[in-house]
């Protein structure tokens, strides 16, 4: 909410000359604040710099195509994750039924509500019922373009474990008295000390500052 009074303040103030504007924001807090340009008829009078909180993402672009032409963003490099969009392409409800905001996701991602599901926030506008014969394709899905970092960093927590297990219970099954509860400062310790070869394939290490790869 405080984005959007400063963009109001902005195209109130007089005697304000900026035209460039650098926003650090999340997608949902972006799409507000080009909601209040449209609101304020001040479409094209800012240029903006974006950081990768919101650049390139459909969230903020989609309804807020003429406000947000001409931006500037910055991402860092990115690879897609090998198999995943094949996997979750592949999903439906009676397959995934580990995952218990996989309903709630299909609900909205079809806009139906599923038989025997309760009333959500997310499906309370729904009154068409989900047939189980809905598919999703690379037409009516849009993958993060930064997945390569969550599989990262599942990773390198992953064998941080390990090492740490491997060392304070000796490789035993299950978690010894040393790991109950984890202890985070020891977490860290291991975590400072991952490095391998990642998805695409390249290092990943973290730095001595505790910076990413």
């Amino acid at each position: 909410m405080q984005l959007f009074h400063r963009c109001d303040n902005l195209l109130n103030d007089d005697n304000c000359c900026w035209t460039g504007v650098i926003i650090f924001g999340s997608d949902q807090e972006v799409a507000g604040v080009m909601r209040a340009v449209r609101r304020n008829n001040a479409t094209g009078t800012f240029s903006w710099i974006g950081s990768d909180g919101w650049s390139a993402r459909s969230l903020v672009s989609s309804g807020n195509e003429a406000e947000v032409e001409g931006t500037l963003s910055v991402q860092p490099q990115a690879n897609p994750v090998r198999g995943f969009d094949q996997y979750f392409l592949a999903l439906t409800v009676e397959k995934n039924t580990r995952n218990p905001w996989f309903v709630e996701y299909w609900e909205d991602h079809f806009q139906c509500r599923y038989p025997g599901s309760p009333r959500t926030p997310y499906n309370r506008d729904y009154d068409k019922l989900c047939t189980g014969q809905e598919k999703l394709t690379t037409t009516n899905t849009q993958f993060e373009a930064q997945l390569q970092f969550v599989s990262d960093a599942v990773m390198a927590f992953g064998y941080a474990f390990r090492d740490m297990h491997q060392e304070l219970c000796g490789g035993r099954r299950g978690l010894c008295p040393l790991m109950e509860p984890i202890n985070g400062e020891q977490l860290l310790f291991y975590l400072r000390k991952v490095a391998f070869i990642g998805e695409y394939p390249e290092l990943f290490m973290v730095l001595v500052h505790g910076v990413g790869p």
